[in-house]
């Protein structure tokens, strides 16, 4: 074959190749990078299991509190002891191989787990499951099974269910189940307790890349940088988080920008200028404060300490009415008809209460709660606004940094510098 036929011949089936290559789909891009930290890569996928069980056992979480719960609890603890001691894992898990060999249903596992400190057996709701393990303690499918070893940041760990509670009215899973875990850890829990500790004081400033759509959704002791400078006064992602967090949880479909221009608006800015402007005042009114709460540590005591008071205010009140921190308080659950720690707001401080929470069965902005609120404050509702209102002229100008990522989440009487093209 001469050389002009033998390139002809291989010539051929290339272009072919090229051709059917042009015109298939480009392959679908990398799951985007949620989080990088220290070297440690967390992509959107690492966390999607464990936020779907979320999605089952505690509908009520916004999304940014499930991916957090997802990463502080399991995720990023994982991969810190993943890489730290895999020896030491790899034997942890030939361990429970082995016992799960010889145990194959609860009884067995129950007899075969003799060591009392690696071993716990009781009730488990859906929201206290470990986040790996929770679909396979809540299928019945799984009754007096005992499962693969499951991956745990301190070890592995075996279950069996003995049995379910009846299903929740509000959902298909069971109130609870009747769980036998057995751990194979690397360390004890105090000694993961100090060693975890100290990782986390290690990792702080170690922070190379965060999604900017999740970053109010990683935990609050890593440093995720600053989002404004306005006049020396400096706000952070971390400051902002909590309140974006707690939005998400009965405004999911919400933007998250319009949440954090809501955080800083309505509580942080106003708060940081009234703590430079008014610090002496403050102190004040925060012992006045403290002093109440110190003899009203529930709605009834608080209830009767004020009864004379002028700054007292009881009403019905919804989430959208009173201010963010305070709503915070009042519309969870577990505080009814306990009291605040004194709450910092721009006017002063405020102790208060919740004599009932109404839950409204059709959506989360119509509940209410017959609140109780006492404040300690330097500046009427007046007067405060006047100040504040001549404050942003002065500030509006002054922003010496702003986050790229987030100009337009500023309020818009800021006016941020503008960019050089």
């Amino acid at each position: 074959m001469t050389r002009r036929l033998l390139f002809r011949s291989l010539r051929a089936p290339l272009v072919l190749a090229l051709a059917a290559a042009a015109c298939s789909p480009p392959p679908p891009p990398p799951p985007p990078t949620l989080l990088t930290v220290d070297g440690i890569e967390i992509r959107s996928e690492d966390l999607a299991p464990y936020v779907a069980w979320l999605d089952t056992a505690t509908p009520d979480l916004g999304p940014r509190q499930k991916v957090a719960r997802a990463l502080d609890e399991y995720v990023l603890p994982l991969r810190l002891a993943q890489r730290a001691f895999a020896a030491e894992r790899a034997q942890q898990k030939q361990l429970a191989e082995a016992m799960r060999h010889g145990a194959a249903d609860f009884a067995a596992l129950d007899r075969a787990a003799i060591a009392p400190a690696n071993r716990a057996r009781g009730e488990v709701s859906p929201a206290q499951a470990p986040l790996p393990a929770g679909r396979f303690l809540f299928d019945p499918a799984n009754l007096d099974k005992v499962g693969e070893p499951i991956e745990l940041p301190r070890g592995f760990a075996l279950f069996a269910v003995r049995g379910h509670g009846k299903i929740q009215p509000n959902g298909s899973l069971a109130s609870h189940a009747d769980v036998l875990q057995v751990d194979f850890p690397t360390h004890t829990a105090s000694q993961w307790d100090e060693w975890y500790a100290a990782q986390k004081k290690q990792l702080v400033g170690k922070v190379t890349h965060v999604d900017p759509e999740w970053i109010h959704a990683v935990p609050d002791w890593l440093d995720t940088g600053k989002l404004l400078v306005i006049d020396g006064i400096e706000i952070t992602h971390r400051d902002v988080a909590p309140y974006v967090v707690w939005l998400d949880s009965y405004l999911p479909e919400g933007g998250l920008k319009a949440k954090v221009r809501r955080a800083l608006d309505d509580h942080l800015l106003p708060v940081r200028v009234a703590q430079r402007s008014f610090a002496k005042e403050r102190a004040e009114q925060r012992q006045r404060a403290d002093a109440l709460r110190s003899v009203a540590t529930n709605i009834e005591e608080l209830d009767r300490a004020t009864a004379q008071m002028a700054s007292r205010r009881r009403s019905n009140v919804s989430r959208s009415k009173v201010h963010l921190p305070v709503a915070m308080f009042l519309f969870d659950p577990l505080n009814v008809r306990g009291t605040s720690q004194p709450i910092e707001l721009p006017m002063g401080w405020f102790v208060v209460g919740a004599f009932d929470l109404v839950e409204s069965p059709a959506q989360m902005l119509d509940d209410y709660c017959d609140a109780l609120q006492v404040g300690f404050v330097t500046h009427t509702a007046d007067q405060w606004r006047t100040f504040y209102d001549a404050q942003r002229l002065e500030l509006a100008a002054k922003v010496t940094w702003v986050d790229p990522a987030w100009v337009s989440a500023l309020p818009d009487w800021i006016k941020p510098p503008k960019t050089k093209d």
